[in-house]
Protein backbone atom coordinates (compact mmCIF):
# COMPACT_ATOMS: atom_id res chain seq x y z
CA UNK A 1 0.00 0.00 0.00
CA UNK A 2 1.35 3.62 -1.25
CA UNK A 3 1.82 6.38 1.46
CA UNK A 4 -0.81 8.25 -0.59
CA UNK A 5 -2.98 5.39 -0.18
CA UNK A 6 -2.96 5.03 3.74
CA UNK A 7 -3.19 8.76 3.61
CA UNK A 8 -6.85 8.64 1.97
CA UNK A 9 -7.66 5.86 4.19
CA UNK A 10 -7.11 7.87 7.21
CA UNK A 11 -8.86 11.10 5.89
CA UNK A 12 -11.92 9.14 5.25
CA UNK A 13 -11.87 7.67 8.96
CA UNK A 14 -11.06 11.05 10.29
CA UNK A 15 -13.86 12.61 8.66
CA UNK A 16 -16.19 9.86 10.02
CA UNK A 17 -14.83 10.29 13.70
CA UNK A 18 -15.16 14.45 13.28
CA UNK A 19 -18.82 13.82 12.07
CA UNK A 20 -19.72 11.72 14.17
CA UNK A 21 -20.71 8.77 11.68
CA UNK A 22 -19.29 5.97 10.99
CA UNK A 23 -16.74 6.45 8.45
CA UNK A 24 -18.66 4.11 5.34
CA UNK A 25 -21.62 5.69 5.71
CA UNK A 26 -22.37 7.44 2.50
CA UNK A 27 -25.14 9.77 3.94
CA UNK A 28 -21.85 11.30 5.62
CA UNK A 29 -19.46 11.01 3.65
CA UNK A 30 -17.52 13.66 1.08
CA UNK A 31 -18.56 12.54 -2.56
CA UNK A 32 -15.53 12.49 -3.76
CA UNK A 33 -13.83 9.81 -0.58
CA UNK A 34 -17.41 7.90 -1.81
CA UNK A 35 -16.19 7.72 -5.39
CA UNK A 36 -12.75 6.58 -4.08
CA UNK A 37 -14.27 3.54 -2.05
CA UNK A 38 -16.44 2.38 -4.85
CA UNK A 39 -13.42 2.31 -7.14
CA UNK A 40 -11.27 0.41 -4.24
CA UNK A 41 -13.32 -1.73 -2.47
CA UNK A 42 -10.13 -3.94 -1.59
CA UNK A 43 -9.59 -0.84 1.00
CA UNK A 44 -13.29 -1.47 3.08
CA UNK A 45 -11.54 -3.19 5.65
CA UNK A 46 -8.34 -1.15 6.19
CA UNK A 47 -10.85 2.19 6.42
CA UNK A 48 -12.97 0.28 9.30
CA UNK A 49 -9.75 -0.90 11.06
CA UNK A 50 -7.76 2.31 11.15
CA UNK A 51 -11.28 4.02 12.11
CA UNK A 52 -11.51 1.83 15.07
CA UNK A 53 -7.54 2.19 15.90
CA UNK A 54 -8.33 6.18 15.80
CA UNK A 55 -11.29 6.06 18.27
CA UNK A 56 -9.00 3.57 20.35
CA UNK A 57 -6.61 6.44 20.35
CA UNK A 58 -9.12 8.88 21.39
CA UNK A 59 -10.60 6.97 23.78
CA UNK A 60 -7.27 6.68 25.52
CA UNK A 61 -6.37 10.33 25.59
CA UNK A 62 -9.90 11.44 27.19
CA UNK A 63 -9.15 8.86 29.61
CA UNK A 64 -5.75 9.96 30.51
CA UNK A 65 -6.82 14.00 30.61
CA UNK A 66 -9.66 12.55 33.07
CA UNK A 67 -6.91 10.90 35.23
CA UNK A 68 -4.93 13.94 35.08
CA UNK A 69 -7.92 15.61 36.31
CA UNK A 70 -8.99 13.42 38.93
CA UNK A 71 -5.34 13.56 40.33
CA UNK A 72 -5.24 17.33 40.42
CA UNK A 73 -8.56 17.51 42.34
CA UNK A 74 -8.02 14.70 44.57
CA UNK A 75 -4.41 17.11 45.80
CA UNK A 76 -6.40 20.07 45.51
CA UNK A 77 -8.82 18.49 48.35
CA UNK A 78 -6.06 17.12 50.78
Amino acid sequence: MSEDTYERIKKIAESGIEAGRYPLDSGGMDTDDELWIYAHPQYVERVENVYKELLEENKKKKDNIYSKKHVRITLMKQ
